[in-house]
């Protein structure tokens, strides 16, 4: 039926016209809703039909020319359902109208939604993988995840992210809230998914209403002002298995959260544990790409870089510096009688009197299984060889005790200068290393 030819329009007529469709039919004017079907009482979920409030007459766009629109209509539960809608001018009893019929588009709408917040939480978890790298320091990693969750999460006004350290979180990351947050503390077993989760942390939990909570205080934002947190969406991250900590989303409204948000921040929640755990990994990965795993001294690969910038420098501004060997003495025949367990021990102790000795502007390196190598700006040689000398004699009384035996250990060394005694590194380290074991030798022979 063409009802573009349709003008003229009574009750028996609209009776006739519902034996031919099963859609919504609806005649309507300013003031109230004339005629419905049961369809329409259907679609829009009421029970009874309100002449006044479930009236289109308000919902439509009234400047907009077209016969079809799409609009959304609001049942009396507060419901929201979408219609495809053709409209028509008519006279109704006699009176002018609007006749619609009405396709119900809701379950379109939501699919369409939900692909739109999917693709917007894909976008925002691959900001978040590809800031992976780009970011220097973990903290500002943990902001651009917070911001992140919080731009998906668009019912959020403030939120957190804690780890837990001990058997208290503290706040790695914070959105909306003032300064004072950072120095906050949160004791484990006082945190709202400890107690929902009865301690086993191993689901999100959802606060429709906080001012039912015993703990119902006010929070400060970033504005000063002081205000209640309403509603909060809590979920754990777990790095390998092991608890970590969590991340909070806060509203200051009551039930601000849906079902469809706890989906969201468990999509999110997995692929953060996902990004921070490649993050970490990096960073380990980044660390042990320059500092020795042992002595937490820089290995000889970034010591060999850095020599070279060391060299570049010292030639272009004429500056002078002083290259040491150093040697643990007889490191292997303890290893081979008490094993190597305690020859790393001395590794450790060596390297940390190294620590307490040099400066900042000095660098150490672990060079070998038991040498070390060191860059000493700024110093006069014969000093030097003082300081050097004071550290082994530290080193003879600090002992290292191995099944009731006390396991003594020494170190040689030798120092050479920049441009007086070579102008290469290798130069540098083959002087220094001939002292080194010139001293080793005169050492032998005092104890001899």
């Amino acid at each position: 039926m063409e009802f573009n030819h349709i003008d003229l329009l009574d009750h028996r007529t609209l009776e006739q016209l519902e034996r031919f469709t099963l859609m919504p039919i609806v005649v309507f004017n300013e003031k109230r809703l004339l005629y419905s079907n049961v369809f329409y009482q259907d679609a829009i979920n009421e029970e009874k039909i309100d002449d006044q409030f479930n009236n289109l007459y308000h919902d439509i766009d009234h400047l907009n020319p077209l016969p079809r629109q799409e609009i959304r209509v609001k049942n009396s539960f507060g419901e929201t359902f979408y219609f495809d809608i053709q409209i028509k001018r008519v006279i109704y009893e006699k009176k002018p109208a609007l006749f619609a019929i009405l396709l119900d588009i809701t379950d379109r709408k939501s699919y369409i939604k939900k692909v739109d917040e999917f693709t917007k939480l894909r976008e925002l978890i691959i900001e978040i993988s590809d800031s992976i790298l780009n970011i220097t320091d973990i903290d500002s990693f943990y902001s651009l995840v917070l911001n992140t969750t919080l731009k998906a999460l668009d019912k959020s006004t403030l939120g957190t992210i804690l780890v837990l350290d001990g058997d208290h979180f503290y706040t790695a990351a914070s959105v909306g809230y003032s300064e004072d947050v950072s120095t906050f503390k949160l004791p484990l077993d006082q945190s709202f998914i400890y107690h929902e989760t009865q301690g086993k942390l191993n689901r999100i939990v959802k606060i429709d209403d906080a001012t039912q909570l015993s703990n119902y205080i006010p929070v400060t934002t970033v504005y000063g002002e002081e205000v209640f947190i309403h509603s909060t969406l809590s979920a754990p991250i777990f790095l390998q298995g092991v608890f970590y900590g969590l991340i909070n989303v806060d509203s200051l409204h009551s039930f601000a959260f849906d079902d469809d948000d706890v989906k969201s921040i468990e999509f999110i929640s997995k692929s953060i544990e996902i990004a921070i755990t490649n993050r970490l990994l990096y960073e380990e990965k980044s660390y042990l790409s320059r500092f020795d795993r042992i002595t937490k001294l820089y290995n000889r690969h970034f010591f060999d870089e850095h020599c070279d910038v060391v060299i570049k420098r010292a030639q272009r501004y004429s500056e002078s510096f002083h290259l040491v060997m150093i040697d643990i003495d007889n490191l292997k025949a303890v290893n081979d009688k008490y094993s190597h367990l305690v020859g790393d021990e001395i590794i450790i102790l060596v390297s940390n009197l190294l620590k307490q000795s040099i400066r900042e502007s000095d660098v150490f390196a672990r060079y070998g299984g038991d040498e070390f190598v060191g860059l000493l700006f700024n110093a006069n040689c014969d000093l030097l060889y003082e300081k050097f000398e004071l550290l082994n004699e530290e080193l003879k009384k600090s002992p290292i005790e191995y099944q009731g035996s006390m396991v003594y250990s020494s170190m040689s060394y030798g120092i050479a200068s920049f441009n007086e005694d070579g102008s290469t590194i290798y130069e540098l380290i083959r002087v220094a290393d001939e002292r080194m074991y010139k001293y080793k030798s005169s050492q032998k022979d005092q104890n001899h």
